[in-house]
């Protein structure tokens, strides 16, 4: 557990209290969680490998890569994770770049991202792999094009973690964040630019004190004793 928290989601031990409450691996090991427990996802590589040393953070990008495979076709699951106290800034931060989320280009850079990990891969696909090994044949490529050619789906999960009001019942809170959906979707005006096939949905989970549970985490790390 040591290792993970130092080398995969990146701690840093000596961070003041408030930065420790602002990094991002909040959200993110819940939706590999929900991914994996409850849609029976795989993944194919930790988020915490893809890492900049130069920018000393995480390169930019989705927070999920996993994937579902059948006979029909492969589902790249690409995901995106935000754990705050306010359900509507979040919902609006992710709409405002699907334009860009679910586009050939940046879907192509998040693949290209995972060329130089292949032998870290957690989970094989040989669909996955032929996509991958047409770049290193021909740089020219556009991978995300490829995508409908060798039948590979991409499923974009959004998790969002926030405080319910006190007020509020569970259905109640879960309709404010879907009114503020599909008010926003108006307001932006938005449009999938993307030419692969794409599925989108939200995952949310409201909890009764987000800073309270950060905290927690927290003084777990730092205490260094084990999760029982």
């Amino acid at each position: 557990q040591r290792k993970v928290i130092l080398r995969r989601i990146r701690y840093n031990p000596s961070a003041s209290k408030t930065a420790k409450i602002k990094y991002g691996f909040y959200g993110e090991v819940l939706l590999d969680l929900i991914l994996r427990c409850f849609l029976n996802t795989n993944v194919i590589l930790a988020r915490g490998y893809l890492y900049s040393p130069i920018e000393n953070s995480e390169v930019k990008g989705f927070d999920a890569f996993h994937l579902v495979e059948n006979k029909e076709k492969l589902d790249l699951w690409l995901g995106e994770a935000k754990f705050h106290v306010d359900f509507k800034k979040p919902i609006t931060d992710v709409l405002a770049k699907i334009k860009t989320s679910l586009s050939d280009d940046y879907v192509h850079t998040n693949l290209l991202a995972l060329i130089d990990w292949q032998d870290r891969f957690t989970t094989s696909s040989t669909r996955l792999k032929t996509i991958l090994d047409m770049w290193e044949e021909n740089p020219e490529i556009n991978l995300a094009q490829q995508m409908t050619k060798h039948q590979i789906r991409l499923t974009y999960p959004v998790f969002i973690a926030y405080q319910q009001k006190p007020s509020d019942e569970f259905h109640t809170s879960i309709k404010k964040c879907i009114e503020h959906i599909d008010s926003e979707f108006k307001r932006l005006n938005i449009t999938i630019p993307g030419s692969f096939e794409y599925r989108l949905f939200f995952i949310f989970l409201p909890l009764s004190e987000v800073k309270k549970i950060k905290e927690s985490v927290v003084e777990w790390i730092d205490s260094q004793e084990p999760l029982i």
